[in-house]
């Protein structure tokens, strides 16, 4: 099998997934705006031009004592963009 890269890079296609986001109405947290690394979002996540068009959904229990037993064991949880609205 031969593995290919795409001919196109993420910041090519940034633009229609932030155009997506808009349309949809899609909930999160930015973790990386224009290459800066912002609090309480990814900080895996590829460069964005702009934050979500709506705030991350508020948490329900589960998910908060998920959050507090990762950040017990050192990691940094973030809450991930859903398409509820």
């Amino acid at each position: 099998m031969t593995i290919q890269d795409w001919g196109i890079t993420y910041a090519e296609l940034e633009p229609y997934y932030d155009r997506f986001e808009y349309v949809a109405a899609i909930s999160g947290k930015a973790g990386n705006l224009n290459g800066q690394i912002v609090s309480g979002g990814n900080p895996f996540e590829a460069p964005r031009a702009r934050e979500y068009p709506l705030p991350p959904l508020t948490t329900i229990l589960a998910s908060e004592m998920f959050a507090k037993a990762a950040e017990n064991l050192g990691y940094h949880p973030f809450p991930r963009p859903t398409a509820n609205a």
